[in-house]
């Protein structure tokens, strides 16, 4: 990838590492590419992985989308109330409100960051 943002190759390893998760998910041997790609995809920018998930919904969902749209696509139904709806991207949807035609309200968890060490000198 160069510098700037490349929105297709954002999505292309965000397709490749969503595939790779759902096949460690189930306990599958990943294949060499498919380590790299998921790699790459924990190492992107948050802000990058969101683009490219937006830009997936749009061309999936077409220009009605919706955050929720995403998580009733992802669920495969109207997920209840109090349930999560987890992305492969690590973003992961809680459902506050929703009755059995549309979900009305969603909180949404960003994964965290990885730590990094933290050195105090003592001077």
């Amino acid at each position: 990838m160069s510098d700037g943002p490349e929105i297709f190759d954002d999505l292309y390893l965000g397709l490749q590492a969503g595939g790779a998760l759902r096949k460690q998910r189930r306990g599958e041997e990943l294949t060499e590419q498919e380590r790299e790609a998921l790699g790459r995809w924990q190492q992107m920018a948050m802000w990058r992985k969101a683009v490219a998930v937006g830009a997936f919904a749009l061309g999936t969902f077409g220009l009605g989308f919706t955050i929720g749209g995403l998580v009733f696509a992802l669920a495969g139904r109207i997920p209840a109330r109090g349930e999560r709806v987890h992305h492969p991207s690590g973003i992961e949807f809680e459902v506050l409100e929703a009755d059995p035609r549309r979900i009305k309200r969603l909180r949404i968890h960003m994964p965290q960051a990885p730590q990094t060490a933290k050195v105090e000198s003592k001077a």
